[in-house]
C-alpha cells in the first residue's frame, strides 16, 4: 500500500528498491488487490462468526462442534476455513 499511496512523489522503481521488491511483483499485487481485500474481509467475517460460535457455547466448544454449528446456521464453510477434524 505504501508504493500506491506515496506514487505522486516517488517513482515505482525507487520504491520497489527501497522495499525489496520486485517491479512486477508490485504490479501482480495491484492487479489483485481488490481481490485480497474481499478474501481479507470474509476472513475476518468468519473470524467473528467463530468467535462468537465459541462464546455462545460458553467456551465449550471445540474446533469439530463449532465447525458443525456453524454449517448448520447456513455459513459457508470447507475444511480449509480452518482446521476441522471429523
Amino acid at each position: 500500500m505504501f508504493i500506491k499511496d506515496n506514487s505522486a512523489w516517488i517513482n515505482i522503481e525507487t520504491a520497489s528498491i527501497i522495499l525489496n521488491v520486485s517491479k512486477s511483483s508490485y504490479y501482480d499485487w495491484l492487479r489483485n488487490y481488490e481481490q485480497h481485500q474481499t478474501k481479507l474481509l470474509e476472513s475476518q467475517q468468519l473470524a467473528r462468526k467463530v468467535v462468537d460460535a465459541f462464546n455462545r457455547s460458553h467456551r465449550t466448544y471445540g474446533g469439530t462442534r463449532l465447525f458443525q454449528r456453524l454449517q448448520k446456521g447456513k455459513v459457508q464453510l470447507s475444511a480449509s476455513s480452518g482446521n476441522h477434524e471429523g
